[in-house]
């Protein structure tokens, strides 16, 4: 009698097992008209005939539609809708259904509220949160807005979008350690050499030295939005750069050289990637600039150095003694990434406020060739990092503040660094915060 007693029990465990997949199934592939709708675009939200889900997110994403009649190692491909504007962006983005499966793509491909799929390294629904396995990219295309009280000794506050926590790099550059990065108070303060990026993993506030994984990297979803923040660079002299940019890292799948998944246009740590410069600046020059993956030069606008680029301001209205900008005392930079009438990057537009002053001073950069590959990544999502370093022989930063030279001969550029000064006047750290994120009214 115990053994079929036993029996019984166990045909109903197996019951009850294959009712939970079925429902998982059935949660996964939707309605069973799913595969009838359209499939959405790159550029879409939900197509005309697709059922909301909720706000920015539809009941399949491409993905997710495409998967279900593809084999296993299938190639499912995203176009983007603008390459035509740009000849040497290939406009597709190629992710296998294999690759999928493991997680990489992000909730940019599997759509949001997606039930637990343990075939996944993170995960696009609301329980995500308690288990600390989002995807990077859950919280700006799932979430319109999270607010948390940010506890933490890692965590700093972006308002408008909630708690984010800083992960730091453990290599500046291959075989050089990074410096630190702290953070007192809300404020982000970067010593030499160090560099930090934007995470989503804040349970607990806990951070995991050494557990780094391009999944929990914030993509932050910025076309159409404007990215502000204070920033102290008194600190940093000639030679000397603070940083604060964008780069598609949480898409990297490479761990680098610097084995943190780092990757930028200049392939720094051997990956190279898109890349958005809102600051690059010290006391006496300022430079913003688009990067496509690979272009290291980019397009670039501001003020100082020889590189090329629109010079837009003069040292008279940004620097120590500016009238519109006193670089010995903190300043607001405001970034706006609008949308033109094709649908994409009309322009970055940069600009520099500050208490008590008169004037305010902006900058365009706009008609980049490349454009269409950027907005790709603007609506996907970028990582926000920060990072501060120095001038070394015999690559100067002249690009950014200073001369072109032959020997002692100056042959232009804005300086207003010479070569003897570079990197001597490094301070020990400058400082970021306020961070804001807020729609382009």
């Amino acid at each position: 009698m115990e053994f079929y007693l036993q029996q019984a029990i166990l045909l109903m465990c197996a019951a009850l097992a294959f009712r939970s997949v079925a429902d998982e199934i059935a949660t996964f592939a939707g309605p069973t008209d799913a595969l009838t709708r359209p499939a959405l675009t790159i550029n879409d939200e939900c197509a005309d005939t697709d059922i909301e889900d909720g706000p920015g997110h539809c009941t399949l994403s491409v993905l997710q539609q495409r998967a279900q009649t593809s084999a296993t190692n299938e190639t499912a491909v995203h176009k983007d809708m603008h390459a035509s504007q740009d000849e040497e962006w290939l406009g597709e983005i190629q992710l296998t259904t294999a690759e999928a499966a493991e997680g990489r793509g992000g909730c940019f491909y599997y759509g949001c509220e997606t039930r637990f799929n343990r075939a996944y390294h993170c995960q696009c629904n609301s329980k995500c949160r308690k288990h600390g396995n989002c995807c990077g990219d859950y919280f700006s295309y799932c979430v319109k807005t999270h607010e948390h009280r940010c506890s933490g000794p890692r965590m700093v506050t972006l308002r408008g979008f909630g708690c984010v926590e800083l992960v730091n790099a453990h290599w500046n550059i291959p075989g050089e350690l990074a410096g630190p990065v702290h953070v007192h108070e809300g404020e982000v303060i970067p010593h030499l050499t160090g560099r930090t990026y934007f995470s989503t993993n804040w349970s607990d506030g806990l951070y995991r030295i050494g557990a780094y994984n391009p999944r929990e990297y914030l993509a932050l979803r910025l076309l159409g939005k404007r990215f502000s923040y204070i920033t102290d660079t008194s600190n940093a002299g000639c030679g000397c750069n603070a940083a604060l940019y964008f780069t598609s890292m949480s898409r990297e799948q490479n761990k680098t050289a610097c084995e943190d998944f780092y990757c930028d246009a200049a392939s720094v740590c051997g990956a190279s990637c898109a890349e958005i410069d809102i600051q690059e600046a010290n006391m006496f020059a300022y430079r913003a600039t688009l990067h496509s993956d690979g272009d290291v030069t980019g397009w670039s606008a501001g003020s100082g150095g020889y590189g090329p680029h629109d010079r837009v301001w003069t040292n008279g209205e940004y620097g120590p003694d500016g009238k519109c900008i006193k670089t010995t005392k903190p300043y607001r930079v405001a970034a706006e990434f609008p949308i033109g009438p094709d649908g994409n990057l009309k322009e970055l537009k940069v600009s520099l406020h500050q208490a008590g002053s008169k004037c305010d001073i902006s900058l365009s950069v706009s008609g980049y060739k490349h454009s269409g590959e950027l907005t790709y990544w603007l609506k996907a999502g970028m990582t926000p990092i920060i990072s501060y370093w120095k001038s070394k022989p015999p690559f100067y930063l002249s690009w950014m503040d200073g001369w072109w030279m032959n020997g002692s001969k100056k042959l232009g550029g804005d300086g207003p660094c010479e070569v003897a000064d570079e990197s001597k006047n490094c301070g020990a750290s400058v400082k970021f915060y306020d961070f804001r994120l807020e729609d382009i009214s």
